[in-house]
């Protein structure tokens, strides 16, 4: 099997990406699913090995899928390398969009009054390292088990 996920050591600042998702419920109705594909770049790689895309994100689209961008070409070092697609591999999961803050503060008492939150445009992944670790923690398999021992309960026997 093929491995799909990417190491964080390969994500470089100005690749480009697409995410799927289902922002602000757009493609889920009460007989189908359908997410939503779009696309973006890597903003920022932290020290912790999160990282920023830039795209429009939107409430809904936390834990949607990040994969690079599949490309005929890529530039690296000042150069334009042609040859195969780069394939989609997957990159992390949305974790949330990183909203815009202004405060009004009131002139008779200095405080805030009121804040206008707008969408800044950048959202924080998470890497499949740091995902792949909680999917195969012991903790998680504990968890995992217990619902799954719940949901055989609650399921009548025919």
């Amino acid at each position: 099997m093929p491995n799909i996920f990417e190491v964080f050591s390969n994500i470089k600042e100005g690749d480009d990406i697409v995410f799927l998702g289902f922002p602000l419920q757009i493609g889920v109705t009460s007989n189908r699913i359908t997410p939503i594909a779009r696309s973006g770049m890597v903003a920022l790689r932290n020290e912790d090995e999160t990282f920023l895309i830039d795209a429009n994100v939107f409430p809904g689209n936390s834990g949607s899928p990040v994969f690079f961008k599949p490309c005929a070409f890529e530039t690296r070092d000042r150069e334009i390398k042609l040859g195969p697609v780069r394939p989609p591999r997957l990159l992390g999961l949305i974790t949330s969009y990183i909203p815009y803050e202004e405060v009004a503060v009131s002139p008779q008492t200095g405080l805030p009054r009121v804040i206008f939150q707008e969408n800044s445009g950048l959202a924080n992944v998470l890497p499949m390292r740091f995902v792949l670790e909680v999917l195969n923690s012991s903790d998680f398999m504990q968890m995992l088990q217990r619902l799954l021992d719940r949901l055989r309960q609650a399921t009548p026997q025919s």
